[in-house]
């Protein structure tokens, strides 16, 4: 290949490893592992190994560890760290797939004092039909917050905490151990404090069972193993048994057992027949070459692996692994959020003066309307005064101010109820009969004289109404006849 054309795939292929470097914490019952780890186009690369003895507190090993690697801006660095199962409370739940719907309430009510924690979830293989089993995690906010503040007194963040259960989870989802998929297999991982056993077939864990421990560290090593493998037979026997039942598989192969403080005897030793073996990595996968502690690095390496798949268990809370990013985030949510605010109380604001104005012009032209109604009206009753049409004032007198409503207070009802397409051209009172003659819009089927007609009926101080409905002398108007009496007390 031409070296220029070398040289740019190699510089590609560098974009993809341009990661921090990983500083890995182990947390153990009795000492804490950090190993210094970088990615690289051959694989990774250990750049440091420390181990820290736990005299007191975990948080005094945390601080005494960055006595002892002097790192200076801690920020340039991505710290994760694994914790065992000392540290930690573990819960196995059966749920329903309904109760998947809302997990965290579901959990609540299965686990005492959970708001308490923080805690995260994983979901192991189900071994009850129309049942999912889940794994719940968790951690005491006041011991995850005093580990946080471990980090953050040294300038350095926590961006990743998780179990040892999820290291050996991801090794066994890399494939890297060297053993046969097609043939069913028992995986043991020994902890300080429980024993974890994996049932793997076709590369799938289809059973995932543990067990409490309780080590002697008194003894030989050779002795520790013995009662190791004393406590843990009954417990592998039975898992082995009911997998076989259940699924009608072929025999268990082999089983393979590793940890990270147990030797483990090259020797085959067996269980139920079963042939006990230490599990076997790939060659070439893990760098071997310069890793005191090997047994311990299976795990940091099962860690790490997570960091570049898809398996997004943190017990560190969201927002928390972020520094400035999480500070711009809240910023930059606080204004978006103004924002949005202002936006909606200015669109509102200019949509209620719209409707401000609008209902202004309306009621103007509305007072207009009115206004000249009622001037056509006084302007219609002085015309009938002046030219003397039949109208008796006695009779007007005497009876129609007799009732409490006055003949102007008729007329301005008259203006009120009737719209702007109908006018009136004469008003005829005798003795107690009311003419009303005009002319009123056709459209609609003459839609307007009737919503008048309508409330006219509703005055309570007239009678019964009679009209008659006409052609106008105009295109789309219709002439009109109504004849009321006035109703007594």
């Amino acid at each position: 290949m031409d070296p220029f054309k070398t040289l740019i795939s190699n510089t590609n292929q560098l974009k993809l490893y341009s990661d921090k470097p990983l500083l890995i914490f182990f947390a153990r019952a009795k000492d804490l592992i950090i190993f210094k780890v970088v990615k690289t186009l051959d694989g990774i690369e250990l750049q440091l190994e420390l181990n820290v003895p736990i005299k007191d507190t975990l948080i005094e090993a945390i601080g005494m560890a960055f006595q002892k690697m002097a790192i200076e801006n801690g920020r340039r660095l991505k710290m994760i760290m694994i914790m065992d199962d000392v540290y930690l409370t573990m819960h196995r739940v059966q749920l329903g797939v309904d109760q998947l719907k809302s997990l965290s309430h579901a959990l609540e009510l299965e686990i005492d004092h959970l708001n308490e924690f923080t805690y995260d979830v994983s979901f192991a293989p189900t071994e009850v039909k129309q049942m999912v089993t889940v794994l719940v995690y968790a951690i005491k906010k006041a011991n995850l917050n005093l580990i946080e503040q471990a980090f953050l007194s040294e300038k350095a963040l926590l961006r990743r905490l998780v179990s040892r259960y999820h290291a050996v989870e991801a090794l066994l989802a890399h494939k890297v151990f060297d053993i046969d998929p097609e043939k069913p297999c028992v995986i043991i991982d020994v902890g300080a404090t429980r024993t974890r056993l994996f049932i793997l077939f076709n590369d799938t864990i289809k059973v995932y069972r543990r067990m409490p421990m309780r080590l002697d560290e008194k003894v030989t090593p050779n002795k520790q193993f013995q009662s190791v493998l004393s406590s843990i037979s009954s417990f592998v026997q039975s898992s082995i048994e009911s997998f076989v039942l259940k699924t009608n598989s072929a025999n268990i192969h082999a089983i393979y057992m590793f940890s990270d403080f147990l030797d483990i005897p090259s020797k085959a030793h067996k269980i139920n027949g079963v042939p006990l073996l230490p599990i076997p990595i790939k060659e070439g996968i893990i760098p071997i070459k310069g890793i005191k502690d090997l047994s311990s690095f299976l795990y940091v390496y099962g860690m790490y692996l997570m960091m570049f798949s898809k398996e997004k268990f943190n017990l560190i809370p969201f927002m928390k692994r972020f520094e400035r990013f999480g500070l711009r985030l809240i910023i930059g949510g606080f204004f978006v959020g103004a924002l949005v605010i202002l936006g909606a109380n200015a669109t509102e604001y200019f949509k209620l003066k719209k409707e401000y104005s609008s209902y202004k012009k309306n009621h103007s032209k509305e007072m207009l309307i009115q206004a000249k109604k009622k001037r056509e009206m006084v302007e219609l009753r002085e015309r009938i005064n002046k030219q003397k049409k039949i109208i008796d004032y006695a009779d007007l007198t005497t009876i129609a101010y007799k009732s409490d409503v006055s003949v102007d207070d008729f007329l301005y009802q008259l203006t009120s109820m009737s719209s702007p397409d109908i006018s009136f051209a004469v008003l005829r009172i005798r003795n107690k009969k009311i003419t009303i003659t005009g002319t009123s819009s056709s459209v609609n089927g003459n839609y307007s004289f009737y919503m008048f007609l309508q409330q006219l009926e509703s005055l309570p101080y007239l009678g019964r109404i009679h009209y008659s409905l006409g052609m106008g002398g105009a295109p789309n108007a219709s002439s009109f006849t109504i004849e009321v009496f006035w109703e007594d007390d």
